[in-house]
């Protein structure tokens, strides 16, 4: 199954939403999962709390809707 997330948008984003793919995955490592949003900062945030990027494509998207 494919689930494609927009990391840049909610509470706390992109660190909860990249931590909440990881936990996804844990539970159902047959899931592709597609973060999309800006991939410097995704990486960036990755890098940061030692998370690990390869089981996930990224879909660059620079353009943010605000409020």
């Amino acid at each position: 199954m494919r689930i494609i997330l927009d990391a840049m948008s909610g509470d706390n984003a992109p660190l909860e939403i990249i931590r909440g793919a990881v936990a996804a995955l844990k539970e159902t490592p047959n899931l592709s999962i597609t973060l999309v949003g800006d991939e410097k900062v995704l990486r960036s945030v990755a890098d940061e709390n030692k998370i690990d990027l390869t089981p996930f494509s990224i879909r660059a998207a620079e353009g943010v809707i605000s409020m």
